[in-house]
């Protein structure tokens, strides 16, 4: 879509964003409004930063495209017509929606509207009747003949832009708003309203003030990511950029997956220890440790959502005198109050009370996994 600033593109892109049909085909919308560091706000998002040293643009826009599925919507907002090339976005995904920046037009009021080329939508600001008439109509106004001109005063003052009209309309039907204090609330410095009898010469004062739902429209994860790359410029991003959406790992994932060490020994206090698990099929898991072991397991399929029912199943393993020291659940998407538990037992698989406590968990629930037996984290770092 295309239109003057202030015109309205922002807020239908984010109407498209949090619609339910949009949420409904597409299991990620992913909003840039600084189009200028497309690829490297992609890179970022896919776990690919190391694309960013490839020289070639070709190149990185193809192993960026290898990870954008068919799921994946692309919001791009603020593009300003003749600096961002639409080209950039050939082979990345076609499932794309971009709003470009053009210069106000001035068109002949005797000639019809120019046709959008296929596949482009232009907002345009309103004429002066237009902009009067959708005020009035999303105020619920019927009868305009005495208030036309305080219509035209602040349609004007919205720059008679259709959404800024829209909003201003819900606010005098919905919020009681009169027309004067209305007009008051959207004078800029405390100017008034532009004068619809001012002669042409006169300066005319507009608001032009975009809606910030920018950042809004998103969900809340996808507006933590994003508020994380307005600090990089185009150019390439800081340190502080980076570290925002970095990752804790191992310096052998970093050296595995292309990553980039920003920092190491970074625990706030001495004795932290960040554990990593190896995973491996069953078949090539290792024998439980000798001495002092801990065993983790999930377990789901019971009567979950009835009182005391979690606590019959764990007697299982308290009747056997074997301390847990995690708990969690986590939504089976099955349907609503239904949970898979992953637990964290003070004892290891080799132990016949641990075999015996499986057991019995295994007839009480529908499904119960072991996912390992391993030492314990020493006491003490080393």
């Amino acid at each position: 879509m295309q239109g003057e600033a202030g015109v309205g593109k922002t807020t239908l892109l984010a109407m498209v964003a949090t619609h339910e049909r949009t949420r409904q085909r597409f299991r990620r919308i992913w909003w840039i409004d600084q189009p200028a560091r497309l690829e490297q706000t992609l890179a970022l998002a896919l776990n690919l930063p190391h694309v960013l040293a490839d020289a070639n643009p070709i190149a990185r826009r193809s192993r960026l495209a290898g990870q954008l599925d068919d799921h994946t919507l692309l919001i791009i907002d603020n593009a300003i017509d003749g600096e961002f090339d639409l080209t950039s976005l050939h082979g990345l995904t076609a499932h794309v929606l971009v709003a470009f920046e053009t210069e106000p037009e001035v068109l002949d009021p005797d000639e019809p509207l120019p046709e959008d080329p296929e596949g482009v939508v232009t907002l345009r600001v309103l004429d002066d009747t237009a902009a009067i008439d959708a005020l009035a109509y999303y105020a619920g106004i019927e009868d305009t003949r005495r208030i036309r001109g305080e219509l035209m005063q602040i349609a004007n003052a919205l720059g008679n832009y259709p959404y800024a009209l829209r909003l201003a309309g819900h606010l005098i039907r919905h919020d009681g708003l009169s027309l004067d204090d209305l007009a008051e609330a959207i004078t800029l410095d405390g100017t008034p309203a532009p004068d619809p009898d001012a002669g042409e010469g006169e300066a005319a004062i507009t608001l032009n003030r975009a809606l910030d739902v920018t950042v809004s429209a998103l969900p809340r994860d996808y507006r933590i990511l994003y508020e994380a790359f307005g600090a990089f410029p185009a150019s390439g991003a800081p340190f502080e950029g980076l570290h925002a959406v970095a990752k804790i790992g191992s310096p052998l994932a970093a050296e595995l997956y292309g990553g980039v060490v920003l920092a190491e020994r970074i625990e706030d206090r001495p004795d932290n220890v960040t554990r990593f698990v190896w995973l491996a099929h069953a078949e090539d898991a290792p024998p439980p440790p000798q001495g002092p072991a801990k065993t983790s397991i999930v377990f789901w399929g019971f009567n979950d959502d009835a009182p005391g029912s979690l606590v019959s199943v764990l007697r299982e393993l308290s009747d056997r005198a074997i301390n847990l020291t995690k708990i969690e659940s986590r939504p089976r998407r099955v349907r609503l109050g239904h949970y898979m538990f992953f637990a964290d037992l003070d004892a290891s698989t080799a132990e016949p009370r641990v075999a015996e406590a499986l057991a019995a968990l295994g007839r009480r629930v529908e499904t119960v996994r072991v996912l390992g037996c391993y030492p314990p984290a020493p006491s003490s770092p080393p």
